[in-house]
């Protein structure tokens, strides 16, 4: 399926528009099924779960957001 990639035959492939922080919660995710966003990596874990369609985590980062955003509209 991805036999045409020039990355197909390297060891190492970066990713240049993913965050690490992002990245390693993304890969923590995929292997435990738990994420946990918080102000603090909502805005990078947000376009990198889109990246890698991960709608899961997406959703989850819009929710919170929507929370947030509802607080302080409350106050």
């Amino acid at each position: 399926m991805f036999s045409n990639f020039d990355e197909t035959n390297k060891d190492v492939v970066n990713i240049r528009q993913l965050d690490s922080v992002a990245l390693q919660l993304l890969v923590d995710y995929i292997y435990t099924g738990e994420i946990i966003v918080t102000k603090e990596n909502v805005q990078v874990l947000l376009p990198a779960a889109s990246i890698l369609q991960l709608d899961f985590v997406s959703a989850a980062c819009a929710m919170f957001l929507q929370k947030q955003l509802e607080s302080v509209i409350a106050e």
